[in-house]
């Protein structure tokens, strides 16, 4: 399918589904095209795909942003990432069962390319933006895996910034983390873990691409916010 203009702006935005492809083009400089979709029950990760229709073209040049409607007539941006030089592009975000979002496709600089892009769902548990902050930690829970990433925006440019927060089932917390570029000499993290009272009890850091955990002391029923 074809995006239909005028969908310059969020009021504006194409209705699209899951697993179709939509075309679209950068017709000016700064050019928006939008469009909204809704998470499917049951659904808890989103698949962003952007193929270029000039493939290796330098100047074929996208931004995507990804935007949630949190109800109250709010649309946050939580994701953003780019697509240069004619490059296909996959970005797997965290979303919200029945929810509402909006995607912009943003030509960036001179371009006038085409492109194509494309929506699937899956059940993977990847951390749900805005979590940048104590206050909007993300809840876990004990036992399963979140992957997490830079969020392309809302986090410092240098670093990630994540935070969630787990009720406590037992006397020790083990708290572990993976990295998804095994052995590289910048994956480095510090993981710090906060008590109720915002007060710090424990760290450790896990660098060069080499998994690590620690256990925790801490006390059942309470919560904990954990920083990446």
């Amino acid at each position: 399918e074809y995006e239909i203009r005028p969908n310059g702006s969020q009021s504006t935005a194409k209705t699209i589904v899951a697993n179709t492809d939509y075309e679209g083009k950068a017709n000016s400089n700064g050019d928006n095209d939008y469009y909204k979709i809704t998470v499917p029950s049951g659904q808890s990760s989103m698949t962003l795909s952007l193929t270029h229709l000039t493939q290796n073209d330098s100047t074929s040049d996208f931004k995507v942003e990804v935007f949630r409607y949190d109800g109250s007539g709010n649309t946050p941006e939580i994701h953003e990432f780019n697509s240069y030089d004619g490059v296909n592009s996959n970005y797997t975000i965290g979303v919200t069962a029945n929810k509402v979002y909006y995607l912009n496709v943003y030509g960036l600089g001179n371009n006038r390319r085409g492109y194509k892009l494309r929506t699937t769902f899956g059940t993977e548990n990847y951390e749900l933006e805005n979590n940048n902050s104590k206050s909007t930690a993300m809840a876990i829970s004990s036992g399963v895996w979140y992957t997490g990433q830079y969020d392309g925006s809302a986090e410092s440019y240098s670093r990630i910034n994540d935070y969630f927060i787990v009720t406590a089932s037992d006397n020790t917390m083990t708290v572990s983390l993976s990295h998804l570029s095994a052995n590289a000499a910048n994956s480095d993290f510090t993981i710090i873990v906060y008590n109720s009272s915002g007060t710090e009890i424990d760290r450790f850091d896990s660098d060069n691409g080499v998994d690590g955990s620690k256990n925790v002391s801490v006390s059942i029923g309470q919560t904990y916010t954990i920083f990446v």
